[in-house]
């Protein structure tokens, strides 16, 4: 069974039945001039295993692994 109160945390339902990341948030930081310090390792100073998973591991129906806990700095 699909946990769905998780999977409305972080995606919206598509009209197809399928699931889309929520990117609202990560729009709104970003126009803010805040960025994801993960991303920023990741992409600037070449450490891959920032973007590294921290949820849906175990539960059946969470979508599989991704990474949705962040933090936002200023740059």
């Amino acid at each position: 069974m699909t946990d769905i109160v998780h999977r409305r945390h972080r995606a919206i339902k598509q009209p197809d039945g399928t699931w889309a990341s929520c990117t609202a948030v990560d729009e709104i930081m970003l126009d803010c001039g805040m960025h994801d310090p993960a991303r920023w390792a990741a992409h600037r100073l070449g450490q891959a295993t920032a973007l590294a998973a921290t949820a849906g591991y175990a539960a059946v129906g969470q979508g599989g692994p991704r990474r949705i806990d962040r933090g936002y700095l200023d740059a």
